[in-house]
């Protein structure tokens, strides 16, 4: 009998040792553990949810300020693009009147001595009747009240678009690049000299002794230059533009 209970006890506490205790300790120790770990999980929740808070706060900052630098270069190649449109009709319209009314349409006349008399009258009566005909369509299409009005309409928006963008630029010159002053100094000098009536005038001719075709050649010859200088201040405006919002990089994320 205490032999059968000796062997009992002995199994059992064989069994206390080797299974259920061991693994009672283990599973105390797996939910103390899951405690900790649980807390380290919300610990971590609570500082990835901060990080993507503060992450959707700059994106959402840095998007306002990038719509605010897309805006002021909007409008500022706008205003190149007016420019170029306005210089462009002007120096169109001045080498028609210079090649119409002072270079006669090409014609120089023919010497009288190489040719006879009725080939010369000839010559100079195609030479008149041509000029006269283009005179008229010149003056038909330029001289008129409906363009006069329009071109000065359309140089009066050109000049409230100019400004604009000149003031938007001060307004958001916070956020946007320090060379973008010499943009808004070159876009001032476009208001205050490039507006002006070029008219070949009487004080031009007598005080200044310049004549009608010297003074189209210069203004003529400006307006090629003025063109020039245009489309060097768009390439240098789509360079700081490619920079500032990033367009190399929508690019590549664009062509993945």
């Amino acid at each position: 009998m205490f032999i059968a209970v000796a062997i009992v006890q002995a199994i059992a506490t064989g069994y206390l040792k080797k299974g259920y205790l061991p693994e009672k300790g283990k599973l105390k120790a797996l939910t103390e553990g899951y405690h900790e770990i649980q807390k380290q999980l919300t610990a971590n929740t609570r500082i990835v949810e901060g990080i993507k808070d503060d992450l959707a706060k700059k994106t959402w900052a840095s998007q306002q300020v990038w719509e605010l630098k897309k805006d002021a270069y909007d409008k500022i190649w706008i205003n190149l693009l007016e420019m170029t449109d306005y210089v462009s009709e002007r120096l169109a319209v001045d080498q028609k009147y210079y090649e119409i009314f002072i270079n006669n349409c090409g014609y120089s006349g023919i010497d009288p001595e190489v040719y006879s008399e009725e080939i010369v009258k000839k010559y100079d009566k195609n030479a008149e009747d041509e000029i006269a005909i283009e005179k008229e369509k010149f003056n038909r299409k330029y001289n008129t009240e409906q363009y006069i009005s329009e071109q000065k309409n359309m140089k009066m928006l050109y000049i409230e678009n100019l400004k604009s963008s000149i003031k938007n630029i001060e307004i958001n010159s916070i956020y946007l690049s320090p060379e973008i002053e010499q943009v808004s100094q070159f876009l001032k000098s476009l208001v205050d000299d490039q507006f002006k009536d070029n008219s070949y005038t009487w004080i031009i001719s007598e005080q200044e002794g310049i004549s009608e075709w010297e003074w189209y050649d210069h203004i003529i010859f400006e307006y090629e230059k003025l063109l020039e200088v245009l489309r060097k201040e768009m390439k240098n405006v789509k360079t700081l533009a490619s920079v500032e919002l990033n367009l190399d990089d929508h690019k590549v994320q664009s062509s993945n």
